[in-house]
């Protein structure tokens, strides 16, 4: 089964049963907010970007972010199941889709491309002080195409390039979001 099967069937099982699960609403009305939006870094804010999240549950977060990921812009999209949503502090599953690589080669632009594919990860929401604002940590394990691997290889073979840092096999975010 595909990446994207699975998500689509994930986001159909959360989404068949409204009545059911509009049921599991915050107790606390001025901790419930549907929209967060705000800046960070990392895969899922499309690199040094913003990300704006829809919860229309408390468990079930639908997010998009959209940045400058130092080739050019850089967007995901994706769903984040949030583990204990309840708590001050919950932890998060998230599925993505979008860029989870970019090589760029100074001087040299016919090299550097951004690469599109899907990422899974783990982290957190912290919910900071009485408004509904949180921190958000994550790491990421992004499934990045052989063609990346293939342009990676061939730029570590060629003599003119000169490589600052090794890409790592993780990708790891953080950022701030008002709940709105």
């Amino acid at each position: 089964m595909t990446f994207t099967k699975v998500v689509a069937l994930a986001a159909a099982l959360f989404l068949s049963r409204p009545g059911t699960l509009q049921a599991q609403r915050y107790a606390d009305p001025d901790r419930e907010r549907i929209f967060f939006f705000g800046p960070g870094t990392g895969l899922d804010f499309g690199g040094i970007g913003l990300k704006l999240e829809v919860v229309p549950f408390p468990f079930l977060g639908i997010f998009g972010g959209a940045g400058y990921n130092f080739k050019g812009l850089g967007f995901n999209g994706g769903l984040s199941f949030k583990v204990l949503p309840k708590n001050k502090v919950t932890p998060t599953l998230q599925a993505m889709y979008g860029y989870n690589a970019v090589i760029v080669v100074k001087d040299a632009d016919r090299y550097s491309k951004t690469y599109y594919g899907p990422s899974v990860g783990a982290g957190l929401d912290w919910k900071v002080g009485r408004a509904p604002n949180k921190l958000f940590f994550a790491v990421y394990f992004p499934f990045r195409s052989e063609q990346y691997q293939k342009d990676l290889d061939a730029l570590k073979s060629n003599p003119m390039i000169k490589f600052d840092n090794e890409p790592l096999p993780i990708a790891i975010s953080i950022g701030f979001q008002f709940g709105l």
